[in-house]
């Protein structure tokens, strides 16, 4: 089967009559952020078989092929990821009276914009423009990789896991070999490297390669009778290709290759084939241990006809095997229908599907409606390095109206986000082609289609936010101290819309908002923290940290400390006189047995009798009594006078001492 019955009836089924509405979920999450189409392509011009790129930087290129004076020249015009919006004036790519035909394009991993075609006047030459992320020009001219002794066509060009781009196709050099040009990612096109083929020719080859550098190559193949699909494995241990020495198909009608290969080497090849009304979707799958290859066998079931197959590898979201080996899984998508009445005498229900396979088990999922379509067809998918998917086809809401609808699936996601049409009733793909999609490195979407009104199809182009915002600068701390405060912050931001509060849940029932807080546990045990942030069309970023909170450690009862004794120096204090004669005056300081008696001084100077009453002190447990007795007359210099000191009593008084005077 040709191509173009293919995309007939890809047309023809996606726009079928008597098809119920086009059914779509609410829109919800990512799909809420698509735009409104804007034209990409100039006023005035028909366009042709529009295409677009993404770079990792967010802008975007389309590129469309436009009838002038009769040539079929290549037109590109490339979005701002600054300013959102298109130049005013696209740029011609392809020379003056060529013929550009079969166009690609691709963003390779240095943000430069890679642009090939066919140029069909005459010997059929690959030609190569760039536009250069560095300095934001065109090369000066296209870059012819062939020349007219080796005509090419049916090329394919495929963006590498390490960012380099690949460009192949069938070529005869005294017979026929998969001839391949690679240029690495901001640099230059490298030499031919040629695969010979030792049957039949190469056909619409695909290829894929891992972030190991292994790889796949799939095409069909006419060796004489039906159609075959072939292969051939590199190694980049060894920087060898090998060719399969069997097809792994020979059919009728085998059309629409396409190959995966995920991080472990398993590979997978998918294609259809059949008659007009009887088509078939059929899959092969290599064994990275053994090198052998499994099938053919069908994708589909339970219905009457599937083509257009695509296939991508997803690593994301899928740990090693019990090996510790990379384990991924191969995600196909097909158009699928159902007969209403007969083959011949009505038209079918179209129904995009996709399954998704596990290589490590040999074994295929349910079929599913990505995002919930069921009516709809000619699914494109695209993938990115980190796994990230869009898918972009046609659907239908009434007769003969396609319209424009993708789904989206996440890295790591088990299904697709729930779809969306982008496109008015206007959608033409039977003039203009079919609709194509890309995906950044970010995971944010891209589609453009060809839209028809007064008289002019025109490329439209709609972008989709489909990712979440960036959380940078994630500040959790390892360890912690019950009741202890600490501090977590993070900075979210979003290329496209703005990013809301991070909200912080700490997995203890404590919920926070803010770029940064504080928070102290109240429990010893390990935690996980849940950093979310939303963006306001409803996408989400989440990031998890885990902290380990200690108890607050046990406080260490000491002995007592004992301080020695201080020695203090001797004071030297004036001597206590017990009865000091001064003049006329006798002061009386002597120490009593106790404080709780009273105590009387008297004594004798010539014929008078002097007695006094003591006052009593105490300090600690000694007790002492002062007092002071004035004599009527000094007596002389060498008199000393006796003291008695006298308890008093109930009876009377009894002396207790007797102190003698002396002179100060």
């Amino acid at each position: 089967m040709s191509i173009s019955r293919s995309l007939h009836g890809a047309l023809r089924t996606a726009a079928t009559v008597g098809a119920t509405c086009l059914t779509l979920p609410a829109a919800a999450g990512a799909a809420t952020g698509w735009t409104e189409p804007v034209m990409a392509s100039a006023a005035g011009h028909t366009v042709l078989s529009p295409n677009v790129a993404a770079a990792p930087d967010g802008s975007a290129t389309v590129v469309w092929r436009a009838n002038d004076g009769g040539d079929q020249v290549l037109y590109a015009n490339t979005r701002s990821a600054s300013t959102g919006e298109f130049a005013a004036t696209p740029v011609q790519i392809s020379d003056d009276g060529e013929s550009a035909s079969e166009p690609n394009v691709v963003a390779d991993g240095a943000g430069d914009i890679i642009v090939e075609w066919v140029n069909a006047s005459g010997p059929a030459i690959v030609r190569v423009r760039v536009l250069h992320a560095a300095t934001g020009l065109w090369d000066d001219a296209p870059t012819a990789l062939n020349d007219s002794s080796h005509a090419a066509g049916d090329q394919s060009i495929a963006v590498n896991p390490d960012g380099s781009v690949t460009l192949a196709w069938g070529a005869y050099d005294d017979g026929q070999v998969l001839r391949m040009f690679t240029r690495p990612a901001g640099g230059a096109w490298g030499s031919a490297r040629d695969v010979p083929v030792d049957s039949g020719n190469v056909d619409r080859p695909k290829l894929a390669f891992n972030a190991a550098g292994d790889g796949i190559a799939v095409w069909r193949s006419f060796p004489g009778g039906p159609g075959q699909v072939r292969a051939a494995r590199y190694s980049a241990a060894s920087d060898t290709w090998t060719v399969a020495p069997q097809p792994l198909a020979t059919e009728e009608g085998v059309d629409q290759v396409s190959a995966a290969i995920d991080a472990r080497g398993n590979a997978m090849a998918v294609w259809y084939s059949g008659d007009n009304y009887v088509l078939e979707s059929h899959y092969a799958a290599l064994d990275a241990d053994n090198g052998s290859w499994t099938g053919p066998d069908r994708i589909e079931v339970n219905s009457d006809s599937a083509f257009l197959p695509m296939v991508a590898a997803t690593d994301a979201g899928y740990l090693p095997d019990a090996a510790d080996k990379p384990a991924g899984r191969f995600v196909t998508t097909y158009q699928s229908f159902v007969w209403d009445v007969n083959p011949q005498v009505a038209f079918a229900t179209s129904y995009p599907q996709t399954r998704t396979y596990d290589p490590s088990t040999k074994s295929w999922g349910e079929i599913s409606y990505p995002g919930g379509i069921r009516r709809g067809g000619a699914p494109e998918l695209r993938v990115n390095a980190r796994g990230d998917m869009i898918l972009t086809m046609l659907g239908t809401t009434e007769l003969s109206t396609p319209q424009v609808v993708t789904a989206s699936r996440p890295a790591g996601a088990d299904a697709f986000i729930a779809g969306r049409a982008v496109a008015a009733s206007n959608v033409d793909p039977y003039s203009g082609g079919l609709p194509h999609g890309a995906i950044d490195a970010s995971g944010d979407g891209y589609n453009v289609f060809p839209v028809t009104a007064d008289g002019h199809t025109s490329a439209m182009f709609s972008f989709g936010d489909l990712t979440g915002p960036r959380l940078d600068s994630v500040s959790v701390p390892s360890t912690g101290t019950v009741d202890v405060e600490q501090t977590f912050s993070v900075t979210a931001s979003d290329r496209w819309s703005a990013a809301g509060d991070p909200s912080w849940d700490f997995g203890d029932g404590t919920v926070l908002s803010g770029a940064s807080v504080s928070h102290a546990f109240a429990t010893a045990g390990t935690y996980t923290v849940t950093i979310t942030s939303n963006d306001t069309v409803g996408n989400s970023t989440s990031v998890t940290r885990e902290i380990t909170i200690s108890d607050k450690p046990a406080v260490r009862q000491l002995p007592p400390v004992v301080q020695p004794p201080v020695v203090q120096p001797p004071v030297k204090l004036p001597p206590v006189i017990p009865a000091r004669l001064a003049g006329k005056k006798i002061t009386i300081t002597v120490t009593v047995p106790n404080c709780s008696a009273k105590f009387v001084a008297v004594t004798k100077f010539g014929t008078t009798k002097y007695q006094t009453k003591l006052k009593l002190s105490q300090s600690g447990k000694v007790c002492t009594a002062t007092g002071t007795i004035v004599l009527k007359k000094a007596p002389s210099t060498r008199t000393k006078l006796r003291v008695a000191i006298g308890r008093v009593t109930k009876t009377g008084t009894s002396t207790i001492a007797t102190l003698t005077t002396r002179r100060s």
